[in-house]
């Protein structure tokens, strides 16, 4: 096949996925709109919108989810489900993600591949961020006039290049970034139904060192989240430990058993969280990751590792093609962007310690892409060659 040089792999995806100026001011009001939704909205108290009525509103992902989902998941407290979409369809206000999804899902219903698709976002909780993110990058080539096949074996799309040449591009999603957006909504759900404010983070001087990591050039990795490091079953239980005392906690202060206390502090320090929560009447919530969190190469590592499983453990990329890996996510901020453009420029950063030798060779571009809940182009992009 053709060499693939950075000027065809540039004129085929418009450019767009370089050009980070131009979605910044994009990235800032979107930001501030989920801000609107997250943080300053506090619902009437009294029953929410009925989760079989407003499934109705959606009749695809209502499909897509089956009776027996339905059925199964207004039995289990919101807070509680291991299914994000759960909570989703009981905020106020978060009818922007429920919409694209629904937009997504009519737009592919009869792809390639969309079998198994709906099957993942029915069966697998962990699996719904990952399936936004490789169908939002299908409506942007879509809309883009980008020739491209979803696939049902291999890598997750097959994009065909101005010369003919087929790309195969596979979207992984950090696992650090779908346990940060579950935590969010679950605390946001307990917010809108207590009343109660908070304000929660994860700091780096509350974290055990996890393990050694060898771009660090400290020696070891803290990670300030719940993360990569973390199986899947060891992170479900703190989920589900957290909202468990968040939940006895603030069923303590509304009996009165908390003798006169108008809120409280979580910390598990296994994590590095802390929350707390208060009674002013304000409904304020903030979410973020501890000021202090030292992780700048924690993108580099994500990627090093994700092109490592997709090609030695899953086989998604096998040697012997030119390949690309797309990172997908709903939470790439601008101060990521910041650090991604000076490592694309070659500025040098002790701290980040890129060694573009450890990716496989086969791998020669990476796309960082950010979901954008409003509209079907990337909230913020960025090709790296």
């Amino acid at each position: 096949m053709p060499d693939l040089t950075p000027e065809i792999i540039a004129a085929v995806l418009i450019v767009a996925l370089a050009l980070v100026v131009l979605t910044i001011r994009m990235a800032q009001a979107n930001a501030k709109r989920e801000a609107g939704v997250a943080e300053s909205e506090v619902p009437a108290r009294g029953q929410d919108d009925p989760i079989k009525e407003r499934l109705r509103r959606y009749p695809n992902l209502q499909s897509a989810l089956g009776q027996g989902w339905l059925e199964r998941e207004v039995k289990v407290h919101p807070a509680k489900s291991r299914y994000a979409l759960a909570r989703w369809l009981r905020i106020d206000r978060y009818e922007a993600r429920l919409e694209m999804l629904e937009r997504l899902l009519t737009m592919f219903k009869s792809a390639p591949g969309m079998g198994e698709r709906r099957r993942r976002i029915r069966t697998d909780p962990k699996a719904l961020i990952d399936t936004v993110v490789e169908l939002h990058v299908a409506a942007w080539l879509t809309q883009n006039t980008i020739r491209f096949e979803m696939t049902k074996v291999g890598a997750d799309f097959r994009v065909e290049l101005a010369d003919g040449a087929i790309l195969p591009i596979e979207a992984t999603t950090p696992r650090h970034a779908m346990w940060f957006d579950d935590l969010f909504t679950r605390f946001t759900y307990i917010k809108r139904t207590s009343g109660l404010s908070a304000r929660w983070g994860f700091y780096a001087e509350d974290v055990p060192v996890r393990e050694a990591d060898e771009d660090s050039s400290r020696g070891v990795v803290t990670t300030a989240r719940i993360d990569d490091f973390l199986p899947d079953d060891i992170a479900e239980a703190i989920l589900d430990g957290i909202v468990e005392e968040t939940l006895t906690k603030i069923a303590a202060l509304e009996s009165g058993a908390s003798t006169g206390a108008t809120g409280f502090t979580l910390a598990r320090p296994d994590v590095g969280l802390r929350a707390e929560w208060w009674n002013d009447g304000s409904g304020y919530l903030s979410g973020a990751t501890g000021a202090r969190t030292p992780l700048v190469w924690g993108p580099w590592a994500e990627i090093r590792d994700a092109a490592r499983s997709k090609v030695e453990e899953s086989k998604q990329l096998p040697p012997g093609q030119t390949s690309a890996l797309l990172v997908g996510t709903n939470q790439l901020d601008n101060g990521d962007l910041g650090y991604w453009a000076d490592w694309v420029e070659s500025v040098e950063d002790k701290w980040v310690p890129i060694k573009w030798a450890d990716i496989p060779e086969h791998i020669k571009y990476v796309i960082l892409y950010k979901v954008s809940w409003g509209l079907l182009e990337p909230q913020c992009a960025l090709l790296l060659i």
